[in-house]
């Protein structure tokens, strides 16, 4: 549980939303030019990283233990695409 943060924000506009457990959304300060860009993530547990929704200007994530289940556990993400 916990409130999530972010450590380092380059081009977001904050902290995510807690959208339920292990599910946030990142909202972006420059939008990306589609919704089809880049992302990779590393979960502080043995746990995946999915897309829920992917937009212009927001993402949400899940991060699942490795049943399906989703979980509150630290994750770092990188997003790379054209702006």
């Amino acid at each position: 549980g916990g409130v999530p943060s972010i450590d380092d924000s380059f081009n977001t506009t904050g902290g995510p939303t807690d959208d339920g457990t292990g599910i946030f959304t990142v909202t972006w300060d420059r939008d990306f030019a589609n919704s089809s860009y880049g992302i990779g993530g590393c979960p502080d547990a043995n746990a995946a990283v999915s897309i829920n929704s992917a937009q212009v200007g927001s993402c949400q994530f899940q991060v699942s233990d490795m049943a399906g289940t989703p979980i509150d556990v630290g994750c770092r993400v990188i997003v790379i695409g054209k702006q």
